[in-house]
């Protein structure tokens, strides 16, 4: 997605969105099939907006396309598939060459949310990132909890966190911004997470 919007922020909202600008613009699914306990095969789907334009109103606010972001003409859809698809071979020869480490390790400076409170059925806290496993870590007011499978959405700067984890969570927090700072690929983007941790 990023190689058609390079202007534009995207990342990677765990544990399957992609967003430009916070707003959904792609989504993957993965269907696993076993065969006892070992993995026969693996199903990836792909879901992606393209030339999309107009919206529902429910999704007006929180859903987005490629088009809409860049302007322009409507892209080739076919042109389009053909840059994903190459996408995924690159990556899935160095998820075989590598390991599935080598991938989570790229993900991370992509990822939405990090430092930020979430919400999911079971609970809230503050996203800190993924594992080596992909799993996302959360800490709550009654620790780090790991995640490896649920859907999560932002808590509201305004709510008030629990009072165990305001101060735990303002120092993990600043953490966080210094080395999204650190990692940081421009001098806009430095300045944007330095202005964060002050």
């Amino acid at each position: 997605v990023a190689a058609f919007v390079p202007d534009r922020t995207v990342e990677v909202k765990w544990p399957n969105d992609v967003w430009i600008g916070r707003r959904k613009c792609a989504g993957v699914l993965v269907e696993t099939r076993m065969t006892g306990q070992s993995i026969d095969s693996v199903i990836v789907g792909v879901g992606l907006n393209v030339n999309r334009l107009t919206w529902a109103p429910a999704l007006q606010s929180i859903a987005t396309s490629i088009l809409q972001e860049r302007g322009g003409e409507p892209l080739d859809r076919i042109e389009v598939l053909a840059v994903v698809v190459g996408h995924v071979e690159s990556w899935v020869g160095r998820l075989i060459a590598h390991g599935g480490e080598a991938l989570v390790d790229a993900l991370r400076p992509h990822l939405a949310l990090v430092g930020e409170r979430v919400r999911w059925q079971e609970g809230e806290g503050l996203f800190e990132g993924v594992a080596p496993s992909g799993a996302a870590l959360v800490r709550t007011a009654s620790g780090l909890e790991t995640l490896h499978a649920a859907r999560f959405e932002a808590i509201a700067a305004n709510e008030d966190a629990p009072k165990s984890l305001r101060y735990p969570a303002r120092q993990r927090l600043g953490q966080i911004y210094s080395a999204r700072r650190r990692a940081a690929s421009s001098e806009d983007e430095r300045a944007t997470w330095a202005a964060k941790i002050e």
